[in-house]
Order: structure tokens, then C-alpha cells, then sequence
């Protein structure tokens, strides 16, 4: 398991602060991360696959175009709409 040493670490790199209870969480979420990490490292990749076996495997369907669903039909749910589209928050903004 990450330290609390770690995980303070990690909480200032990323310019990020935890109560008590979030940081137990994060501690053990980070914790079981860096378990996968660890699994992934030591997992046995000595196979010799070639790239043309990976193609075979992944045949997929030929490109056929097709009719498009009406955009009133897909804009119908929508919570917000501009200009025939969906209308999302602004994000970020420019300096």
C-alpha cells in the first residue's frame, strides 16, 4: 500500500487537497493502481505474435454508406440547441 508520505506527494503534485476520509479512498484506490501497474510490469509478453495475426483476428465489415438519422430526430433530446447542434457549456475561456 502507497504511504501517506506517497499519496501527500502525489495530492501536491497534482495541486490537489483531501479531507481525511478522501484520503483514505484516494490511498486505496492509488494503492490498488499501482497493483495493476505492478501485474501489468511482470505479465508474461515474451509471445512472438506477428502484426499480421493481429490483423486477422480483427476482420471487420466493409464501409457501406447509409442513411443518417433526421437531425430533429437526434436534437429531439436534447437539453439545449444552436444552429442545428447540441449546445454545450462554454469550458475554457481565451485570455
Amino acid at each position: 500500500m502507497l504511504s501517506k508520505e506517497e499519496v501527500k506527494h502525489i495530492l501536491a503534485l497534482s495541486s490537489l487537497e483531501a479531507d481525511d476520509e478522501e484520503f483514505e479512498v484516494l490511498q486505496r484506490r492509488l494503492s490498488q493502481m499501482e497493483e495493476f501497474v505492478s501485474q501489468i510490469k511482470n505479465a508474461d509478453v515474451d509471445e512472438d505474435v506477428s502484426v499480421e495475426d493481429a490483423v486477422d483476428m480483427n476482420t471487420l465489415r466493409e464501409d457501406e454508406p447509409k442513411e443518417s438519422y433526421p437531425v430533429e430526430k437526434i436534437l429531439a433530446n436534447a437539453p439545449k440547441q444552436k444552429y442545428g447542434a447540441f449546445a454545450v457549456p462554454l469550458m475554457m475561456e481565451d485570455d
